[in-house]
């Protein structure tokens, strides 16, 4: 069965995975939590063993508050706010 590629390879993400990869060659990464939104629609997620959970946490807490600063950002520029 050959399968077909819903879409062209994103660059943005292949970069921020190549850089990742050398990160954690160089033992620069202790761990690792991920979220992917996979062609379809669907969602993958995982996450390697967590050394400090609290500050496991915390990094998730500062992702949540970029992505929505992001968003809010976007909804300004887009000028869709109430």
């Amino acid at each position: 069965m050959r399968v077909v590629p819903l879409f062209q390879p994103n660059a943005a993400v292949m970069a921020l995975l190549k850089s990742l990869l050398r990160q954690a060659e160089a033992g620069e990464i202790v761990s690792l939590i991920y979220s992917a939104e996979i062609a379809g629609g669907h969602v993958q997620a995982g996450y390697t063993d967590i050394e400090d959970g609290y500050s496991t946490l915390g990094q998730l807490e500062r992702m949540k508050a970029m992505l929505l600063r992001s968003l809010d950002d976007t909804t300004q520029e887009m000028d869709l706010r109430e």
